[in-house]
């Protein structure tokens, strides 16, 4: 029975957040930040409102922190690709949040056939792996002794669960942003390598975007080979655009070198580099999510990795900068 007045769907409105996302904070779950929950904690406390005694004894030990501790397995695909490993400073300050032991493994571990007895012996019951094309060693780990969780979308097909950006989401956002800024003839340029996930789904959600504008005039597509560079510059250079939507922020450094200085949109955006418009690869939300993720299975029991491939899509937020001017 609920001790006063005021309801979760009033302090709900006073936050700013959903209902449920009150309800989850006051029982104190990891899906809800440690500053929206303060937050939520602080406005409830303001306003009187109190839970039952039972319930919240109820919901701390349905929600208790999971025994054990967690490693995060390095990737220096993490480190090439974001500029650091911004996936491992994620999942470290979600765990600091949330009061978990969190440790990283070296890459040079990947071929140790000792390391999940290691692993194991010190108390070890979750994997949280860095992005990882495999195209090196693996990881000889015997995955069904572990709860497992993938960051990011270079994950083997055989990964299980896979927490990473929603691209296709991403790639009509950043057409849509463009057109509200008052750019209307656009190309998109997008180099693909064969191995790498992420960059093929983004292809396809360009093409998908491109086959629902309709109009080539308005937005065209490159996609090819990034050894291919003399025949995409040309390619671009025929199309006489407003703007171009490239692959991060490294594809306007090789339009610049060239001396194609147009306006610019980034597909998959470094949150390092603030001063470049496009939409955002959210680290912090995609390491959150994982590390949540990955106590909810040790919670339930769940270990090893699940058959084929589960994406966990995060949405990729848009954020302005000096790169797009508006043209409106």
């Amino acid at each position: 029975m609920l001790m006063s007045m005021i309801t979760q769907r009033r302090l709900a409105e006073l936050a700013g957040v959903t209902q449920s996302a009150v309800s989850l904070a006051l029982r104190g779950h990891p899906r809800i930040n440690a500053e929206t929950r303060r937050r939520i904690e602080h406005l409830a406390e303001q306003h009187g409102y109190h839970r039952d005694p039972l319930v919240s004894a109820l919901s701390l030990r349905r929600w208790a922190r999971p025994t054990g501790s967690l490693v995060y397995l390095e990737s220096h695909v993490s480190k090439v690709v974001t500029g650091g490993d911004n996936y491992w400073k994620s999942v470290q300050r979600r765990c600091q949040e949330l009061g978990l032991v969190l440790q990283a493994i070296p890459e040079k571990r990947r071929g140790d056939a000792k390391l999940s007895a290691e692993l194991e012996q010190n108390g070890v019951r979750g994997i949280l792996v860095g992005q990882d094309t495999s195209a090196g060693s693996p990881w000889l780990i015997e995955w069904p002794r572990f709860a497992v969780v993938h960051c990011g979308m270079y994950a083997a097909p055989e990964a299980g669960d896979v927490v990473a950006a929603d691209l296709f989401t991403a790639a009509m956002s950043a057409w849509r942003a463009l057109q509200d800024r008052g750019y209307q003839r656009v190309a998109a340029v997008m180099p693909v390598v064969e191995r790498s996930l992420s960059e093929q789904m983004l292809a396809a959600a360009l093409l998908t975007v491109t086959r629902m504008v309709g109009d080539p005039r308005r937005l065209s597509a490159w996609i090819g080979s990034p050894t291919a560079a003399r025949t995409m510059l040309a390619w671009l250079r025929r199309q006489k655009a407003q703007a171009v939507l490239g692959y991060g922020d490294g594809m306007r450094e090789v339009l610049l070198r060239a001396g194609i200085d147009l306006p610019y949109a980034a597909l998959a955006c470094g949150e390092h580099r603030p001063t470049a418009a496009g939409v955002v690869i959210p680290f912090s939300a995609i390491g959150a999510r994982a590390v949540d993720l990955l106590v909810e299975k040790m919670q339930h029991g769940a270990v090893g990795r699940a058959s084929g491939r589960i994406i966990h899509l995060i949405e990729m937020p848009w954020r302005d900068g000096d790169t797009l001017p508006d043209l409106t």
